[in-house]
């Protein structure tokens, strides 16, 4: 119960905050709006009696063994690397709901530009487009600059992100899903290459 408590709630206040659904056990039988269901919080009990039974007591003789002179620093390092990372995955997280941010709102004005284009054309704008080069060329100017600066925002990733993509594969995001998808699929293509 705890530990599915535990899950519910980081879930919730991960998708609250960050607007995006880390896992998702919706197609999961019983489950309680995606972020818990019964095979999982059976399997996390069961985890949690291993680790208490099993891993816990060697532990305990360890930090029993140790003298308190080296405990204290060994615990304080380890609580500064657990904050660090704490620290480095909300930023990561916040890079890269700007990045699908971005990548939305390109792909966004690049169909803007083609439908400006095409209704130009269907509205029989066709003459006058034929004959005025400069209104058709700064279209074309400003598509082809918009699909660069898209090209680029798919192209860098931080370590971060791409750990925690591959970490959650089944992560979503409540406002960029197209995005998201792009950048899913983009890198794809980049792990074949290698």
């Amino acid at each position: 119960l705890l530990t599915s408590a535990l899950e519910w709630l980081t879930g919730f206040v991960l998708e609250k905050v960050f607007h995006q659904k880390w896992w998702d056990y919706s197609d999961m039988p019983f489950n309680l709006q995606g972020y818990i269901c019964p095979l999982f919080s059976i399997l996390w009990g069961l985890a949690c009696l291993l680790v208490m039974d099993m891993v816990h007591p060697g532990i305990e003789k360890l930090v029993a063994w140790l003298p308190l002179k080296v405990g204290i620093p060994i615990v304080s390092i380890f609580g500064a690397i657990f904050l660090i990372d704490i620290v480095l995955t909300v930023m990561t997280m916040l890079k890269l709901n700007q990045k699908l941010r971005s990548i939305d709102e390109l792909s966004a004005a690049i169909k803007n530009v083609s439908d400006r284009i095409g209704k130009n054309l269907s509205d029989g704008m066709l003459d006058i487009a034929e004959k005025s080069e400069p209104v058709k060329e700064r279209a074309g100017k400003r598509k082809a600059e918009l699909e660069i600066r898209l090209a680029e925002a798919k192209e860098k990733y931080s370590f971060g992100q791409k750990r925690i993509l591959k970490a959650f594969p089944h992560f979503k995001s409540l406002h960029h899903e197209e995005a998201l998808q792009m950048v899913k699929g983009h890198l794809a293509e980049l792990k074949k290459r290698k």
